[in-house]
């Protein structure tokens, strides 16, 4: 081959090198929608955002394809990324929320970035739908459309505390606390922001700032309600009986005339056991309010349960499940009412929180990790029902509380899921991840793509724990422990990938020459998934091991991949 003066081919000046830039990811995902391709399509608008962050329409792209999605809170947060760091001249973006908003039926934000964005762009080019939508939102909340032009915005600190008070009902703790700190402190007499922020540091377990931060409250205002019934939950919650005691008498004797303090008050002695009066309370905020939320109906029914009122109990249920006719909630508890007479004794008290037993249950260990979980009746049935009648998402979360609960009852629940042949392939992987996790012993019976496989046995068809199972857990670890400075994210890839692959080798997997060699392969795959910089020499060398090797096994593990990680 002839040689050009700077040593390289002819061949070689051919070569065209592709750039990875922003561009380049944008007609990625373009074509990808195209092809109605839109998990891969948000991969690409992400990546375009990552190679070009100062650019807001990269942004916007991802929020409107979530948005279209469905995916309204998380393209909120990049709409509000846009407005508050990268270009906050970009006022659409206000007008985006506002829509984003109003799917989510939160009215009032939603008007707030309707006159946000008239105020700033009168004649942009959103302005007339802006002004019909003004004109929808009105009329949902039963009053005339506010005038942009005299219309008083919301300060941006309590714009943030509603943003806060959102996180916090949704379950993103940390983020409220992230977005009540600087409020606090640059707002120290705002109340409302100081007894969310001591509910955000009690469900993140952080017990000493909870106290403290609803002590500077009653310190202010020592007659609080919000804070007098969160001191009373938190005192509860670490045994502080006394004061726990003292501080429900206390609130059992008030009678609050504004309905948000009524509603607290109710939810508040119904958590701390009072469920007569809890019931009371709920009963004459339902009166006084004619457009309670459908939340109401269930804790009117938790309190009937609670106190014996079984057929009003169902009754609310019931309404509930009318107004809200897709509410796993409702038609769990209305179905569970019809099954659990005659047995209400064995049940004991039901909970308030609005989730299913066993949601409330995943809620509580993502707060707490080392909390303790007793399978009671109620638990173990929600669960029974989740893998009878519940979403996909709701399987997922229930494999993890057994893998939680770890004794012989959740065993067999896992090990009977991995023998379903009408079971799901990505909870049988997840369901061998945790009885992994769980230190269980193999082997491992499993129904997979149409064959029983029998995991974990070694040549003479013993369970022992040096079998072949046994080298590729150690395997994981090994790759775990090499991808330290990876998210939490693609560590949990690796995992998937890795589940994936026993799953699909069955009783026919590799023999091991180097642990080395596939960690560098499960870790390249998931450098390459992920687009980063990492070449399969730079890998081999990180394992001591050879470029070839890395590239045979990365080659074995490319079609599961494609298939686990879609």
């Amino acid at each position: 081959m002839k040689k050009s003066p700077f040593g390289q081919s002819d061949q070689a000046e051919n070569v065209v090198h592709l750039e990875l830039d922003a561009g380049f990811f944008f007609e990625r995902a373009v074509r990808s929608l195209d092809k109605h391709q839109y998990g891969k399509a948000l991969r690409y608008f992400r990546l375009s955002v990552e190679k070009e962050p100062d650019n807001p329409i990269n942004y916007c792209n991802l929020a409107g394809l979530l948005s279209e999605l469905g995916y309204y809170e998380e393209s909120n947060e990049i709409l509000q990324q846009v407005i508050h760091e990268v270009a906050p001249e970009m006022h659409e973006c206000r007008f985006y929320l506002a829509n984003n908003y109003a799917n989510l039926q939160e009215f009032e934000r939603s008007e707030e970035f309707l006159l946000e964005y008239l105020q700033n762009e009168p004649y942009g080019e959103y302005a007339e739908d802006a002004e019909e939508l003004l004109y929808m939102i009105a009329a949902e909340l039963g009053r005339s459309p506010r005038d942009p032009k005299t219309a008083t915005l919301m300060p941006a600190y309590m714009k943030e505390h509603e943003e806060a008070r959102r996180q916090l009902e949704n379950g993103q703790f940390q983020k409220a606390v992230e977005l009540l700190q600087p409020i606090v402190e640059e707002h120290p007499d705002f109340i409302a922001a100081q007894n969310n922020l001591s509910l955000a540091y009690y469900y993140l377990g952080d017990f000493t700032r909870a106290f403290a931060t609803v002590k500077k409250v009653l310190d202010q205002d020592s007659a609080n309600i919000h804070a007098l019934c969160n001191l009373a939950i938190f005192s509860d919650a670490v045994e502080e009986t006394e004061m726990s005691q003292m501080l429900t008498k206390v609130l059992k004797k008030l009678i609050p005339l504004h309905p948000d303090l009524l509603y607290k008050l109710a939810t508040s002695l119904g958590i701390l056991g009072e469920d007569q009066t809890a019931y009371r309370l709920f009963d004459r905020f339902l009166r006084l309010e004619m457009t309670a939320e459908t939340n109401l109906y269930h804790y009117l029914a938790v309190a009937a349960w609670n106190i014996g009122r079984f057929r009003e109990a169902a009754r609310y249920w019931r309404l509930g499940l009318e107004l809200v006719p897709d509410s796993q909630v409702f038609r769990y508890y209305l179905e569970q009412a019809e099954r659990w007479q005659g047995r209400e004794t064995e049940l004991g008290r039901l909970s308030y929180y609005f989730y299913l037993p066993f949601q409330e249950v995943f809620m509580r260990l993502s707060w707490h990790k080392r909390v303790k979980i007793e399978l009671n009746t109620v638990l173990f049935e929600s669960m029974l029902w989740a893998f009878s009648q519940g979403s996909q998402s709701s399987r997922l979360q229930v494999v993890q509380i057994l893998g939680h609960l770890a004794n012989d009852k959740s065993e067999a629940f896992l090990r009977r899921i991995l023998v379903k042949p009408h079971e799901d392939d990505e909870l049988k992987r997840m369901t061998l991840l945790v009885l992994r996790q769980m230190g269980t012993k193999p082997p491992y019976m499993i129904w997979f793509q149409g064959q029983l496989l029998e995991l974990g046995l070694d040549d003479q068809g013993e369970a022992t724990l040096s079998t072949q199972f046994e080298v590729w857990s150690k395997i994981l670890e090994s790759t775990l422990d090499g991808m330290t400075t990876y998210t939490d994210r693609q560590r949990e890839d690796v995992q998937w990938l890795w589940a994936g692959f026993i799953c699909q080798k069955g009783g026919n997997l590799p023999k091991v020459r180097s642990f080395g060699a596939w960690s560098a392969a499960f870790e390249y795959m998931i450098g390459r998934y992920d687009h980063l910089e990492l070449s399969q020499r730079k890998i081999a060398e990180k394992y001591g091991v050879s470029p070839s090797t890395v590239s045979h096994h990365t080659k074995e593990l490319l079609p599961i991949m494609e298939q686990v990680l879609k």
